[in-house]
């Protein structure tokens, strides 16, 4: 027999202290948002055993939550050992190299979110755009003089807009099927508030183009640094296989991890062969990345150790919380609350956006917020349209206002950019947030 399900004081406590200590880091003090996960993973042991709960209880709650993070913690050991193997083949120089003879510095940011969006919208990966698509761009951007942060924004940016409306996505495939509506019709439902996003994102995107036209001037050319470090390359046309592969295994919409898998075999076939790069140098790039001295040095296994440890660390955390019931015990009152069609929309948003501050992942509050609210919609006899709608937002795109949530932690790991560098791409959840409430009062009028 396990313990009973916490009742709401005791549940309020526990949903309390996780979130003061998952709030410090937050609050700008420059420590690893790791260190923090792992203080509100002993403080959830403590006061669940504390209350009858025992440590096999936990144990297997444990790893049973921690079995939906195997597949995107492979993916993400994929994706940096090919990002090490590329940049040690010449594969991102050269593509980098290509970008900026190509890409007029003011058209920069256009290009890259809607290359990123298109990435994402055939492929239904917004991972993969940002690791390969992301990755190039990135380098791209700041070889030209933008800013990483900014370069970073506009990357995930048109990376989530693309995945959101995709009709390979996971994401909104899973949606479709658990709400048991055709996916014409889930894409249908979100087209009203994600059409008017992508626009004002494009937009924003001519004007930070339009901000930094003195960057036009910058050419390789004119800079002597930026031709020292290409010219010490080989970047002949064999650099370009790898990035042809991952190419073509996405367009014959193969699985996102067999893309990567190619894309690193084929690199570490470049770097041997054209490169004339030993084995030995070749493994150690593969788990350490390139030397930090060179101006392409991103990528490497172990550079994806701190972000494994964060997903390791939310998804045991959240299958805590879900055994103790403690989530759904504080939501309660929301749901008393939502005596209408309009109030229930709202108590699915929040529902959704508050299982994704604590379990810091898209599908878990995805698959936890339709088993609740489902049965609440059909009782009522409420639209399930406008639920898919309000899990659009509260579960996909309020997801990137989580500092430590999977989606915005993953793409600054395959970016390689500082955590937190790129806020600015909260401009997607919030014009959401604006595009929903629109939609939705005219919809109700």
């Amino acid at each position: 027999m396990g313990a009973e399900k916490l009742n709401k004081k005791r549940s309020g406590a526990l949903v309390g202290g996780i979130f003061l200590i998952l709030a410090v880091p937050v609050c700008g003090i420059q420590v690893p948002v790791q260190a923090f996960f792992f203080l509100a993973w002993i403080y959830v042991i403590l006061f669940l055993e504390a209350n009858s709960y025992s440590w096999n209880e936990l144990q297997e709650a444990m790893v049973h939550s921690c079995t939906r993070a195997v597949s995107p913690i492979f993916f993400l050991l994929c994706a940096g050992a090919m990002t090490g193997i590329w940049n040690l083949s010449g594969t991102i120089p050269g593509l980098t190299y290509t970008g900026i003879l190509w890409i007029r510095p003011e058209w920069y940011p256009v290009t890259a979110y809607a290359g990123c969006f298109l990435f994402s919208f055939l492929t239904g990966s917004v991972f993969s755009s940002c690791g390969t698509m992301g990755i190039l761009f990135l380098n791209i951007g700041t070889s030209m003089g933008y800013e990483e942060k900014i370069a970073a924004a506009v990357i995930i940016a048109g990376a989530f807009c693309g995945y959101g409306i995709s009709p390979m996505s996971d994401f909104v495939n899973l949606l479709s099927s658990s709400v048991e509506i055709e996916l014409a019709k889930t894409l249908k439902a979100e087209r009203n508030s994600i059409i008017p996003t992508i626009c004002v994102c494009l937009a924003g995107c001519f004007y930070v183009g339009w901000k930094n036209a003195e960057l036009a001037g910058i050419s390789i050319q004119e800079s002597s640094k930026m031709m020292q470090i290409f010219g010490e390359m080989c970047l002949g046309m064999p650099v370009y296989i790898p990035a042809a592969v991952v190419l073509i295994f996405m367009l014959m919409r193969k699985n996102a991890m067999h893309a990567l898998m190619a894309g690193c075999v084929s690199g570490m076939a470049v770097a041997f062969f054209y490169q004339k790069y030993r084995w030995q140098t070749i493994l150690n790039v593969l788990w350490n990345g390139p030397d930090q001295g060179s101006y392409f040095h991103s990528g490497g296994i172990s550079s994806m150790a701190g972000t494994v440890l964060l997903f390791l660390l939310a998804f045991s955390l959240f299958g805590m919380l879900e055994k103790s019931g403690a989530i759904r015990c504080m939501m309660q009152p929301l749901f008393k609350w939502a005596d209408t069609e309009k109030k229930g929309n709202i108590a699915a948003i929040l529902f959704a956006f508050v299982v994704n501050v604590f379990s810091a992942s898209a599908m878990c509050s995805l698959v936890i917020s339709v088993s609740c609210l489902m049965s609440v919609y059909d009782e009522k006899g409420w639209k399930r349209e406008k639920m898919i709608h309000s899990l659009f937002l509260g579960a996909l795109y309020m997801s990137l206002l989580v500092p430590w949530h999977s989606n915005v932690v993953t793409p600054m790991g395959l970016l390689g950019v500082a955590q937190g560098g790129a806020c600015i791409f909260w401009i997607v959840p919030v014009l959401e947030v604006v595009c929903y409430l629109l939609t939705f009062v005219f919809s109700h009028k």
